[in-house]
């Protein structure tokens, strides 16, 4: 998955160019992403439980691929999504729950939440 860069960088451009949106309003989107992950890690801080890894452990800048389930059986990644936050991103061979991220932003994207709000 993916959220909304907050700087103003190449990564912020493609990030417009992708929501079809302005560089200033992807930052404040990330901005609003940022917010929301950190509630929720709040809220979440003595839950976690497992970090599953797919095939692959890392990606090419040395960031840690993984999926964080809580004890209730919710996972933070599906729950960005969820709630509009992030969006479906895979970086080959790490696949496994793409199908499940592509139809949560699809709900997302329907529902006119988090990113995806006019």
């Amino acid at each position: 998955m993916d959220t909304p860069e907050v700087f103003n960088d190449k990564k912020a451009r493609r990030d417009a160019a992708r929501l079809e949106t302005s560089v200033e309003d992807v930052r404040e989107k990330g901005k609003q992403a940022s917010a929301f992950v950190k509630n929720l890690i709040t809220k979440y801080k003595d839950q976690a439980e497992n970090l599953e890894l797919d095939k692959k452990e890392r990606d090419k800048y040395g960031r840690l691929l993984g999926y964080l389930w809580f004890k209730d059986g919710k996972m933070l990644n599906e729950e960005i999504i969820k709630a509009g936050y992030g969006t479906t991103m895979v970086i080959p061979p790490n696949s496994k729950y793409y199908d499940r991220f592509q139809e949560l932003e699809k709900q997302a994207k329907e529902k006119k939440i988090g990113i995806w709000k006019d």
